[in-house]
């Protein structure tokens, strides 16, 4: 009798086991494709990155914020750099 309700229990464990498995692989099945493109475009981040670190290393440090070029207002002249709406702001 003692041994039918630990088997029983573990038989109840194993199905809650079953449940938690097929959970997960359902989850997995949702995300696996983005881990696709995310770690396509952390390779190419990584390719990009000497260059990226280049082109900082050689701007001007004028161009990077500063206490000084962030307090500015609407009546400060600014140069504008960019194309779009999230454009940078100099003095």
């Amino acid at each position: 009798m003692a041994i039918a309700v630990l088997l029983g229990g573990i038989a109840d464990n194993l199905d809650d086991c079953l449940e938690n498995t097929e959970k997960v692989v359902g989850h997995a099945e949702v995300v696996l494709p983005g881990l696709g493109r995310i770690n396509q475009t952390t390779k190419l981040v990584a390719k990009a990155l000497p260059a990226l670190i280049e082109i900082a290393d050689s701007t001007p440090k004028e161009w990077f914020a500063t206490p000084a070029n962030l307090a500015l207002t609407d009546a400060t002249p600014v140069k504008r750099i960019g194309h779009h709406d999230s454009v940078l702001k100099l003095r």
